[in-house]
């Protein structure tokens, strides 16, 4: 069975957010909802993590060159798309890691028991 869970964040990442949530049966009303209090910590981290990656993702689709497999060229296309995937790795699992170490860690995970 799919479940729809909506998170709505009021906050930011200096002081932390609370969480309303609501879980629904994939297609129905909601079956439960409720307020969190500073559910998700203050981190500044990620601010950080994705401007790293933002930046890798503009340097990559930055250009109108169009790339030619195997052509050479003064741009190192093979590096600037590892660097984007190893940036896009790094930022979902920070995510990913601060919403497992939250108060809806439990909400988050329900699914998988």
């Amino acid at each position: 069975m799919k479940i729809l869970l909506v998170l709505k964040l009021d906050g930011d990442f200096a002081t932390g957010f609370d969480v309303n949530w609501e879980i629904s049966p994939d297609g129905q009303r909601p079956v439960a909802s409720g307020i969190s209090k500073l559910a998700l910590a203050p981190t500044l981290d990620l601010v950080h993590i994705y401007q790293i990656w933002h930046d890798t993702c503009h340097r990559l689709g930055g250009s109108r060159i169009q790339y030619i497999p195997n052509q050479i060229t003064n741009v190192r296309y093979a590096a600037l798309v590892s660097e984007y995937k190893q940036a896009a790795a790094t930022l979902s699992k920070f995510v990913n890691d601060w919403l497992n170490r939250s108060a809806l860690s439990k909400i988050l995970n329900m699914d998988r028991n």
